[in-house]
């Protein structure tokens, strides 16, 4: 019998499993590793030698991408239902349990992958395990499931466990072997130039006109504004425009996010223009004495179907982090968020808004069809700017980035965070 090799985050964890594993036969030496979320390169590679993980939890993403990403890896146990890297790991070919008897059972089906055992015929399976497992299988002639003694079911004459366990191995095994990831696209046409004229410099955020200036360079949909500097001027582009439109403070110190007040929708007049720009200015002034405000967006005005936020950072020299939910007050209140690596395809980016509570707003049979292909193609289009700047750029933030009925989507407040490579370079040249 094989003896799984496993490395467990404490002594409480290598018990529980050391349990789990008696009491279906299973041989398993649990190596005790701690600090593992302080783990670097190094301290990662010596892990490869072990047949799985069981933690609590995991180094930071980055880390991990970078150094264990493989499209056969090996099972990993996080116990922390609220990281996101439940939803990441299968994305790099790492099957994810959430429970102890689950990955014990992984670690069976997993060992036998080669004969594909989500493809079994339900013969040797008894009635009751077959309602937990049945809307799973992929039936064939082939049978490598079995129901044993004591309610336990069998991989390949090996016992794996409970049924409900073994189907949730088996799912584990199907997320993680999907389709291999697609490479990361490029934008053609991008004059780098323009972009570093904007972004280089010392560490900062900058403003939301100086990060749309940056991104149309990968023809990202922008919405279409002017920054006034003044009230009248203001009324002269918004009439131009034509009203409604929508007014918002552009500053680098106030974003909108955390100062929806500094943002007025449905203004329909000139005269209200130019009311609400002073306003606006006078209360941003009272509001953060120094803060830089460089003026007032004027911004033609469409109803949104959502509005969403997004962060999007590079993670590896090929892949980039996107954290994607919801901007209204209700979405950030219950922390409706997924998560999801770039570049990904379509069906990839529809399983993970169907994580979101609110999923039905974004999936349902006209959204989904006239929406998916723009906020793909917006969200891949962000990955490819971070990648191409990942030295350069430390994350952009789109909030909010708004839906619109006809299925296009609007990069309303964004703000880009420049990293210290500029400095460093000046430093490393001296």
């Amino acid at each position: 019998m094989q003896t799984f090799v496993i490395a467990c985050g404490s002594a409480e964890i290598a018990t529980a499993l050391s349990r789990a594993a008696q009491s279906l036969g299973l041989s398993v030496d649990p190596q005790l590793v701690t600090g593992l979320a302080d783990f670097g390169a190094t301290e990662l590679a010596a892990l490869k030698d072990v047949d799985g993980w069981l933690f609590q939890d995991v180094p930071a993403l980055d880390v991990l991408v970078t150094h264990l990403s493989a499209r056969d890896g090996f099972p990993i146990g996080l116990l922390s239902s609220a990281s996101p890297l439940h939803s990441l790991l299968p994305d790099l070919g790492f099957p994810v349990a959430s429970s102890v008897r689950a990955f014990a059972a992984l670690l069976v089906v997993f060992a036998h992958r080669e004969a594909r055992p989500w493809e079994s015929s339900l013969r040797a399976l008894s009635s009751l395990d077959r309602r937990w497992l049945s809307d799973i299988l992929v039936r064939n002639a082939k049978s490598s499931l079995a129901s044993v003694a004591d309610g336990l079911v069998a991989v390949e004459s090996v016992v794996a466990g409970e049924a409900r366990d073994v189907r949730d191995a088996l799912l584990c095994c199907l997320a993680a072997s999907g389709p291999a990831r697609p490479p990361m696209p490029r934008v053609k046409g991008v004059e780098r130039r323009r972009v570093e004229e904007v972004i280089l410099g010392p560490r900062r955020a900058l403003s939301d006109p100086a990060s749309k200036l940056a991104l149309d360079a990968y023809d990202l949909p922008l919405p279409v504004e002017e920054l006034c500097g003044s009230a009248s001027r203001a009324a002269s582009e918004a009439a131009r425009i034509g009203f409604p439109v929508r007014l918002a403070l552009a500053s680098p110190d106030l974003r909108i996010w955390d100062h929806p007040d500094l943002a007025i929708d449905g203004v329909d007049n000139a005269a209200r223009v130019r009311d609400v720009f002073r306003q606006m200015t006078s209360l941003a002034k009272e509001r953060e004495a120094g803060a830089r405000i460089l003026g007032v967006t004027v911004t033609a005005e469409a109803t949104p179907r959502a509005l969403l936020r997004a962060h999007v950072r590079s993670v590896s020299p090929v892949l980039a982090h996107l954290a994607l939910g919801f901007a209204d007050p209700h979405g950030a209140a219950c922390n409706d968020e997924t998560h999801l690596l770039l570049p990904c395809s379509i069906d990839s980016l529809a399983s993970a808004l169907k994580r979101l509570q609110g999923a039905p707003l974004l999936l349902d049979r006209d959204a989904r069809r006239l929406l998916l292909p723009s906020l793909h193609d917006a969200l891949q289009r962000l990955g490819v700017f971070v990648h191409d700047f990942r030295d350069e750029v430390e994350e952009v933030t789109v909030q909010p980035l708004a839906v619109l009925y006809n299925g296009e989507v609007e990069l309303r407040e964004v703000c880009i965070q420049v990293s210290d490579a500029f400095e460093r370079s000046l430093k490393s040249a001296q």
